[in-house]
């Protein structure tokens, strides 16, 4: 066999080694699993969260009448189901002049459940009875005022006294006292004279 026969049979065997392996290769990338592209879950939209609007508070006062005193500048809203009784130096004055007042007592039920009273004095102490044993006494305010709210009881009635004082001048003041009581008996609770008190306020 000659150089060029022997040349022709090495380039026929190259040629099938090169068809051979790119078939194989190609077999293998055919075998080869496709790999599966995982779809992301979809994502749910949440709706907003609406704020909720907060409660309008209730005005419970709002129905109550006004009360003015012009002789010593305050105002006070009052129960309209409440019978009121306005005395002056100790006399009734329902007519004609209330505003003018220095006690007003006030009932419900056929009864006097709470009180008002001013008074011009030079001290500044609350006037205690001798019969009379507290139960608490804290500081409260009202009206920009520094009281003082004082539970008590007298035989068989609770009290509750609220003092305060405005001063008039140099040597005198004004002393609001507010009151009201029950059965010493019964739970003690005053929510209305609460709404009053919280409604009192001067005028000048």
């Amino acid at each position: 066999m000659n150089q060029k026969g022997f040349a022709n049979i090495a380039l026929v065997v190259l040629v099938v080694v090169l068809v051979g392996v790119a078939g194989y290769f190609v077999l293998v990338k055919k075998q080869e699993p496709v790999a599966q592209q995982t779809t992301p879950p979809p994502v749910t939209m949440q709706p907003p969260t609406l704020q909720q609007p907060s409660p309008t508070p209730v005005n419970e006062t709002a129905s109550w009448k006004t009360y003015v005193n012009n002789k010593y500048g305050f105002e006070v809203k009052l129960d309209p189901s409440w019978q009121m009784v306005y005395l002056k130096n100790g006399t009734s004055t329902d007519r004609p002049e209330p505003d003018m007042a220095d006690f007003i007592s006030i009932k419900n039920d056929g009864k006097c459940q709470c009180s008002i009273s001013i008074e011009e004095t030079s001290s500044k102490n609350r006037q205690a009875r001798w019969d009379e044993t507290i139960v608490s006494k804290k500081s409260m305010e009202i009206a920009g005022l520094t009281a003082e709210d004082v539970i008590s009881v007298i035989e068989d009635t609770k009290f509750r006294t609220v003092t305060a004082f405005r001063p008039k001048d140099n040597n005198s003041h004004y002393k609001f006292v507010f009151s009201t009581y029950q059965n010493s008996s019964e739970i003690f609770s005053t929510p209305k004279f609460d709404l009053m008190l919280s409604t009192f306020k001067f005028t000048r």
